[in-house]
Formats: C-alpha cells, structure tokens, sequence
C-alpha cells in the first residue's frame, strides 16, 4: 500500500468517525437542548444522508475524470 492509499484509507475512516461521533452524545444533548430525542438523533441521520448523496456523485466523477482526481487533491 502506497502512502497516498494509505492517506485515502485513514481519511475515509476519520470520515465516518466524526460522522457517528454525536452518537454517544445523544441524550446529554436532548438535555442541553431541551428537545427530543427524534430531534437530537437527527444529527447523524442528516450526516448519512450527506454521504449517500455525495457518494454517487463522487463515483460518477472518479469514473469519469480518474480516482485520483477526485480522491486525491487533497493530499498533495
């Protein structure tokens, strides 16, 4: 494994570890905010729909102009 898969493989994990990172979080927030939980579990639900929208979309894009353009600038 090169060192750029490599960076690819930690940012997808770091991805989705801050994506469910409000989990735990959940009911401490229900009380700051004073809402339900419905509400507060909201945050990782949006957070998932993000990524099943944006994940096509990035695919089509890798398909059509090369992985490593779309995967990769920001590592350079």
């Amino acid at each position: 494994m090169t060192s750029r898969q490599f960076g690819i493989v930690v940012a997808g994990f770091c991805a989705f570890l801050q994506m469910y990172s409000t989990q735990p979080l959940l009911p401490m927030l229900t009380g700051i905010f004073h809402t339900t939980k419905i509400a507060v579990s909201m945050t990782v639900t949006v957070a998932g729909l993000g990524v099943a929208v944006a994940a096509p979309i990035a695919g089509i894009l890798a398909d059509r102009t090369g992985a490593q353009l779309v995967g990769a600038p920001e590592l350079e």
